[in-house]
């Protein structure tokens, strides 16, 4: 029983491993895009996973323009009047 016992857990043990594994890879992604939108102009191409300095200037530009706001309105408008519209 105990040979038994010891694959359980090795085999929990891969599971979990391969559980991070997978998430990491999923978020890397998204850690980076978000690490880049807190990014200055300058510092773009400077290589670091963490901004030296963070500023919000990309997302008060983005808000600014009507371009993004318009489609953000209609993206969530869309679905409550298709629900409405039953």
């Amino acid at each position: 029983m105990a040979a038994g016992a010891g694959q359980d857990r090795r085999e929990r043990a891969l599971w979990v491993i391969g559980t991070v594994v997978i998430v990491v890879y999923a978020l890397v992604p998204v850690a980076w895009i978000v690490s880049l939108s807190l990014k200055s102009s300058a510092s773009l191409t400077d290589g670091r996973f963490i901004p030296s300095e963070v500023t919000f200037d990309n997302y008060a530009s983005i808000l600014e323009s009507g371009f993004f706001t318009a489609s953000l309105r209609n993206s969530i408008a869309s679905p409550c009047w298709r629900r409405c519209s039953r």
